[in-house]
């Protein structure tokens, strides 16, 4: 009996979280202004300079519960505990002839290399005055005048799964590598500090 009531007070709380699921998630690539954002039409994202970044993994999303949303999730990895505004949090893509975001029900055989390949985004600065959560949160920042360690992770939240929440194991992009990408990358737009 105490077992069980053990079992419902977990389901009822934060155990409804499964942390480190996958634990393979990897970092390939980072491109500017390209990959599903790099045209993007969203108003929030008109004014901002997007770096496309390739992750590989082990596990395909595609397969994860209907009604999933998959989105990857930044943090500057020194304040984990504080959101970015405007750093990430987009959804998660795969390319095969077009972009195809990972929960639209588009299923295929992309497993070419024994790992699967997928895109997402981030910014590279905001600006912003006013926050969107009320949680505590970073409002601006500017990676390329000021560099720093980011953390992500992949989220899959579910309302139909049991566990409504997996995230996969933590990711690093190091400060040197955007210094080495931004040198490398001068801006795309005039207009965009």
């Amino acid at each position: 009996m105490k077992w069980f009531r053990a079992l419902l007070l977990c389901s009822l709380s934060a155990c409804m979280t499964l942390y480190d699921v996958p634990d393979d998630v990897r970092l390939v690539n980072l491109k500017l202004e390209e990959g599903p954002y790099g045209n993007s039409t969203f108003e929030q994202m008109k004014y901002s300079e997007m770096v496309d970044m390739e992750i590989v993994t082990k596990t395909n999303y595609t397969t994860f519960d209907p009604g999933s949303y998959i989105s990857v999730e930044f943090r500057f990895c020194d304040q984990m505990d504080m959101d970015v505004q405007g750093l990430g949090g987009l959804a998660l893509y795969r390319y095969d002839n077009k972009w195809i975001r990972v929960n639209s029900y588009e299923y295929g055989d992309y497993n070419l290399d024994g790992l699967y390949h997928y895109h997402t985004a981030f910014s590279s600065f905001n600006h912003d005055k006013h926050q969107i959560m009320q949680k505590p949160t970073i409002l601006d920042y500017n990676l390329r005048n000021s560099p720093r360690d980011i953390c992500f992770y992949v989220r899959a939240d579910s309302w139909l799964a049991m566990v409504s929440e997996k995230r996969s194991n933590v990711a690093h992009i190091p400060k040197e590598m955007l210094i080495k990408f931004f040198s490398e990358h001068p801006h795309c737009s005039p207009g965009l500090r």
